[in-house]
């Protein structure tokens, strides 16, 4: 399978990660019949964002919320690796509790780097998926 994002998401998570900073930056997609729709920014809470991301609360209701209304799905839950490759961590597998959902890792560290890797993440199995940005 592959994690298709729209140019204009791809860009916003970029645009995100860069505003970040030092910080690990977090949100979650829509989508609907396995399309992009719509990309959410929520709020780092976690006590030391610059290690890890804990999505606000409230901010995380108010998209599957809003996810609800429309009849979309939880497409993708991304995050930012700041200073580190954008593989899962030990703490984002014990996270990762949406098994239908791709993990997008985010990283900007190293120039060489890939920018955007998808994951499934289903029984504490990393499995890389293609992301592929539609310019249409």
């Amino acid at each position: 399978m592959a994690c298709t994002l729209p140019q204009s998401m791809y860009d916003e998570i970029i645009a995100h990660t860069k505003e970040g900073g030092p910080a690990e930056i977090c949100g979650m997609i829509a989508g609907k019949e396995g399309k992009a729709v719509k990309l959410y920014r929520i709020a780092n809470a976690a006590e030391n964002p610059v290690v890890t991301y804990f999505m606000e609360p409230h901010d995380q209701l108010r998209a599957f919320r809003d996810m609800d209304e429309h009849g979309w799905e939880l497409l993708a839950i991304y995050h930012s690796h700041p200073s580190s490759e954008n593989y899962p961590s030990q703490t984002d597998v014990r996270q990762a509790f949406y098994p239908e959902a791709y993990y997008i890792i985010a990283t900007l560290y190293r120039p060489s780097a890939v920018p955007l890797r998808a994951y499934r993440i289903v029984d504490n199995v990393i499995t890389e998926e293609l992301v592929i940005v539609d310019l249409g």
